[in-house]
């Protein structure tokens, strides 16, 4: 699913965790994996996490700085928009998953697309679910 494979210790993820100021209840939340899991695999010293933990943790720290940074320029309409849209970890890991399964290179032309046939959907008068299976419409 990912491009790429992080290599991260524990200590870098503890590390950077107290950089941004969050806890490890923060990070189970953000990667959907269970606190015991996150003191699990944080615990000791120097050692290398898993691969799939350490590009969900990766992703997850990238968000967050990415989001922090003070430098970026977003348009009004977007700000408002984007902001209000959140994914998990997990969630965001399956939307990249089903944008390359589609051909999409970037995952914005992905969510135009899935919203543009969500909506196509609903004005024909199909049914739309929300995400417990309740039909909305």
């Amino acid at each position: 699913m990912c491009n790429f494979i992080a290599i991260m210790t524990n200590s870098d993820a503890k590390k950077i965790l107290k950089e941004l100021g969050r806890k490890y209840a923060w990070l189970a939340r953000e990667t959907g994996y269970a606190l015991n899991t996150i003191n699990n695999r944080l615990a000791g010293e120097c050692r290398e996490l898993p691969a799939d933990f350490a590009n969900v943790c990766k992703k997850i720290f990238d968000r967050e700085n990415f989001l922090r940074d003070p430098n970026l320029q977003h348009s009004p309409d977007t700000e408002s928009i984007w902001d209000d849209i959140y994914f998990t970890a997990a969630e965001s890991i399956q939307n990249d998953h089903a944008a390359k399964l589609l051909g999409f290179n970037k995952i914005s032309d992905y969510y135009k697309f899935a919203i543009k046939r969500h909506t196509e959907q609903v004005l024909k008068g199909e049914s739309a679910n929300d995400e417990n299976g309740e039909k909305i419409a």
